[in-house]
């Protein structure tokens, strides 16, 4: 599986992972190096959309201000409106 994903994204700059902060060959992820740093991300952002955490972890805010409209699936209402909130 790797050596196909290798040939697809050959042409790909390498990603520099706003998640776990290495940076990795291009996997398909946008700003992400790999599906264990989206969930990882997931989780983030459900800690603060359901409101287990107060403050929105750094990672996620800069994630969604850079994409705010991403390839992905996520529900962030409640960090789009701190992000706009904070200009």
């Amino acid at each position: 599986m790797q050596a196909l994903f290798q040939e697809l994204y050959a042409s790909e700059a390498p990603v520099h992972c706003m998640y776990c902060d290495k940076t990795s060959p291009y996997w398909g992820w946008t700003d992400l190096c790999n599906r264990t740093c989206y969930y990882g991300l997931c989780e983030l952002l459900e800690s603060y959309e359901s409101g287990s955490t107060v403050e929105p972890d750094p990672r996620i805010v800069i994630y969604f201000t850079k994409n705010p409209q991403p390839s992905h699936s996520f529900i962030f209402k409640k960090l789009a409106i701190y992000i706009k909130a904070r200009g």
